[in-house]
């Protein structure tokens, strides 16, 4: 298993709780011997790589570079469109209405 830790760009330079907790669940991982890369979200990241992304303390919108709706059913949403227009990825259902809104293409593609 392959596991990205996705963090706020400022983790290290701006050290926190958060910092300590990271690395410390990313050597436990490690020494079970589950692949973890600790990657911030500045990073360009290959997203189809990964079994696992995990975000987690990413606060400021400057970090914000993947936004999910997780949901099959769900329409749309003005939230996925507005993600779509500030040039983030978007997770989204191929459900429903989602094909008028966007062209969808699978992840790696």
């Amino acid at each position: 298993m392959k596991i990205a830790f996705i963090r706020r760009s400022t983790l290290y330079t701006v050290p926190g709780g958060d910092t300590v907790q990271v690395v410390q669940t990313a050597g436990q991982l490690i020494a079970m011997g589950i692949s973890v890369d600790v990657l911030l979200s500045k990073d360009s990241i290959a997203y189809e790589q990964y079994d696992l992304l995990h975000f987690f303390n990413i606060i400021r919108p400057a970090d914000i570079q993947v936004h999910m709706l997780p949901s099959w059913f769900e329409t749309t949403g003005l939230s996925s469109i507005e993600a779509a227009v500030m040039h983030c990825n978007i997770v989204i259902t191929d459900k429903g209405d989602t094909r008028e809104y966007f062209l969808l293409r699978p992840i790696g593609s």
